[in-house]
């Protein structure tokens, strides 16, 4: 019967998808068939997405796949599947079904019954649509409380009976209660404490035991509706897509998303309606961490008013802080100097003239450093423990945020409970906050101790503790500002030196042009005037890298109107600067390495408005002063000091990783010393 009803719901969602995208089926051969597109479109019908140009289908059982880049609404018992990846490698729970025969199907009917079947006999009746079911361990003992309860004191018993049996609270407020109780238990009744754990462990390990095998068969059957899309370098299917269907359409992730792929689209979006496009997605995954207020939390995934004021203060701190004038520059040159004597001492301890080395951790410790020192007040010594574990949880939630199965949370958040990716997340996320949280004690003691309530504030914590802003959210806008203020900043120079053991020529030039106007004098922010072939290497590292490969999605803040199209309140935004990176329109032979892309005849630099690394709009990078002078300083106190070479003659790989920043693959190179600056 099940299999009748879900039959009948997915045929009907089917039509109305073709008719509602003035598609139709269209039987092509025994093996292949396909939803032709016709050029008219629905922009006015009214549904949870806007009517943008939409998608073909196309299903090949000999190639065991389904390929959507961009969506009519999938059918519901499709959806919590279509998810883009090009395989399911990346997931935890892998399955035989990459070794197994697919089966065949000729048509439509066909494969919507097996379809079908799938979820009624490998999720529907394994998958309880109450979790509380599975998890919700009073529900094991309930019916066999006076075994489970026996030795045990009658004030142990009382407790037990009133928490399992109380009708009017949830099953993880018990859940809680019960280990509370259990944990607090005396000696005598250390025979109810071990029955407890042991039936804890084997819940444990049947809930393991099950999640495996459902989503092994959720893996071994959700294949062929998955969509194809480079997760490490998402602009080539966005650009593909963009010369098929123009460059505003919908993709499904798995929920619908608006991509704007054009520059001109982006400044009407973006700047001309900046207040109504500068929201953030209030999805499941986007409130984790802030409690899921209404308007979010932070700097980086708050909105409307809450964000404003966050803004405003965040850059009147900063501006009090220096930033954009010599305070800053000092700063920011003292830590870059303790990253030439770190690697002159590797040099040293060599023996030789050269080292093989990787750069990546001096790097982040210098430039992590920069942004300890303005938020926390702080800094760590080369190799500090401390910092490398922050480093480490940094990497893990950027990595797992725009992850498959994250993806899969964010749209419905009861799998949760069947991804151990979900857990790492919030375990990596929630001790970052109280990392934050733990030094906004340290800093609200010392205030409190003070001798002068006067001082003026050391860092960024101090300022805000100074104006009594909500420790969470102090927590949220520190850990904003690292994330922003660091990992972008060190994947760009770890690029730069990549691109420039790929291109000698390359640093030769910036060899040379460094020679001729700093010799060994310390750099300085006003040197720039004067070294446009650098900033012009830098630029275009900035365009081909695309360190932030997904943008951070926006959000409508109210109705309005896209090219024509009605865009509902709360419809999310995917700006794809990527696309525009690589627009054969604007960068000719986008592919290529081409510096002299950023100068004009005479050797200056040229100011593209359509060049945005830092982002456009009310949205824009708000360290985009402090980036742009690290940027420009470290790397050439690098190369003013450094020559830098391919490790044993190979080259480091121009692959990345996929996730939220554009990481590259870990690398050595050979470092020569060049001039002593003083």
């Amino acid at each position: 019967m099940w299999s009748v009803w879900i039959l009948v719901i997915n045929l009907h969602f089917i039509k109305i998808n073709a008719q509602f995208n003035n598609q139709i089926w269209q039987y092509r051969s025994p093996d292949k068939y396909q939803i032709m597109e016709k050029p008219t479109f629905y922009p006015n019908h009214q549904q949870s997405h806007p009517r943008i140009p939409m998608p073909v289908y196309e299903f090949n059982p000999n190639l065991y796949s389904m390929s959507f880049p961009i969506s009519i609404p999938p059918s519901p018992s499709l959806q919590a599947f279509t998810v883009p990846t090009p395989s399911l490698q990346n997931l935890l729970f892998q399955s035989t079904w990459m070794t197994n025969n697919p089966p065949q199907y000729t048509n439509q009917k066909e494969y919507i019954g097996y379809v079908t079947e799938i979820k009624k006999n490998d999720v529907m009746n394994r998958i309880s649509t109450k979790p509380e079911n599975d998890y919700d361990i009073s529900i094991h003992i309930r019916n066999n409380l006076p075994d489970f309860l026996s030795g045990t004191s009658d004030d142990v018993q009382k407790k037990f009976y009133k928490i399992v049996l109380n009708p009017d609270e949830s099953f993880q407020q018990k859940q809680s209660k019960l280990d509370q109780l259990v944990s607090t238990l005396d000696e005598k009744n250390q025979e109810l404490y071990d029955r407890y754990r042991r039936m804890k462990e084997l819940e444990e390990r049947e809930k393991r035991d099950r999640v495996h095998a459902i989503v092994a068969s959720m893996s071994n059957k959700a294949q062929t509706v998955f969509a194809k899309i480079d997760l490490a370098y998402p602009h080539r299917s966005i650009i593909k897509w963009k010369k098929k269907f123009g460059p505003v359409f919908t993709i499904w992730l798995p929920g619908p998303i608006i991509v704007l792929a054009d520059y001109k689209l982006l400044r009407e979006t973006l700047v001309s309606q900046g207040n109504i496009f500068a929201g953030r997605p209030m999805s499941f995954v986007y409130g984790i961490f802030s409690n899921h207020c209404p308007d979010g939390d932070g700097i980086i995934l708050s909105q409307n008013e809450k964000w404003s004021h966050q803004k405003r203060f965040a850059l009147r701190v900063f501006r009090d802080f220096g930033m954009g004038n010599n305070m800053m520059e000092q700063k920011i040159r003292h830590y870059t100097d303790i990253l030439i004597q770190q690697l002159r001492k590797q040099i040293g301890a060599s023996g030789l003239e050269t080292t093989i080395t990787d750069l990546h951790l001096p790097i982040t410790f210098c430039v992590g450093n920069i942004i300890h020192d303005l938020v926390l007040g702080k800094n760590y010594e080369y190799g500090d423990q401390e910092f490398l574990r922050f480093k480490k949880l940094i990497d893990s939630i950027l990595k797992d945020f725009v992850s498959i199965p994250m993806l899969v949370v964010d749209r419905y958040p009861v799998v949760r409970f069947l991804l151990p990716t979900y857990y790492r997340f919030c375990k990596n996320g929630f001790a970052l906050q109280r990392f934050f949280l733990k030094h906004i004690e340290e800093h609200e003691k010392a205030i409190i101790t003070s001798t002068s309530k006067d001082d003026e504030p050391n860092d960024f914590i101090d300022a805000y503790l100074k104006n009594m802003i909500n420790k969470i959210t102090l927590a949220l806008n520190s850990g904003d500002l690292w994330t922003g203020g660091m990992e972008t900043t060190v994947t760009t120079l770890r690029w730069v030196i990549i691109y420039l053991i790929h291109n000698p020529d390359v640093q030769k030039l910036m060899h040379d042009e460094i020679d001729k106007n700093l010799g060994t004098r310390m750099v300085c922010w006003a040197d720039r005037t004067c070294m446009h072939y650098t900033l012009a290497v830098i630029c275009e590292v900035q365009r081909i890298i695309n360190v932030l490969p997904w943008h951070i999605l926006h959000a409508t803040t109210c109705n309005t109107t896209l090219s024509g199209y009605k865009i509902q309140k709360g419809t999310v935004i995917m700006p794809q600067i990527g696309a525009i990176n690589f627009d054969e329109n604007l960068y000719p032979n986008a592919e290529i390495f081409q510096p002299t892309r950023f100068l004009n005849s005479e050797g200056t630099l040229l100011n593209f408005e359509y060049f945005m690394p830092f982002g456009i709009g009310k949205r824009s990078c708000l360290g985009e002063a402090l980036a742009r002078t690290e940027l420009f300083i470290i790397l050439t106190t690098l190369l003013q000091n450094f020559e830098f070479s391919a490790a044993y003659g190979k080259p480091p790989t121009l692959k990345r990783y996929p996730g939220m920043v554009s990481v590259p693959q870990d690398y050595v190179c050979q470092i020569r010393a060049r001039n002593e600056v003083v």
